[in-house]
């Protein structure tokens, strides 16, 4: 099979789920993808914009993804007197909500198809 046709097959199957099931499994995809990064911002961890990166970077390999939740659960604490790192926790959350619009956008194309 080349790749036309498997993503003829994926689309198909795609097509064949009901309609509220593709959206929650979307967000729950994320949400795992991205748990190194949230563990770190709830953690309050120092070097949240690095985990973030490794994260989203690492995501395809097991190995990375673990060694990158390790670092977020086991990282330095953010210290509250570098004021110029309180400004990430609002870039985190905005990337969030792009990649979550994305998803959301992906979903009702897939709809429409």
């Amino acid at each position: 099979m080349d790749l036309p046709e498997n993503l003829t097959q994926l689309n198909e199957m795609i097509a064949q789920l009901p309609a509220g099931i593709l959206l929650p499994v979307l967000v729950f995809s994320l949400v795992f993808y991205l748990l190194p990064s949230i563990l770190a911002f709830f953690f309050n961890r120092d070097n949240l914009r690095k985990i973030f990166l490794v994260n989203l970077i690492s995501g395809l390999s097991w190995v990375a993804w673990l060694g990158t939740l390790v670092w977020a659960v086991t990282g330095k604490i953010y210290k509250p007197d570098k004021p110029s790192k309180a400004a990430m926790r609002g870039w985190v959350w905005f990337t969030a909500l792009i990649l979550i619009a994305g998803i959301a956008l992906f979903y009702n194309c897939m709809l429409n198809l």
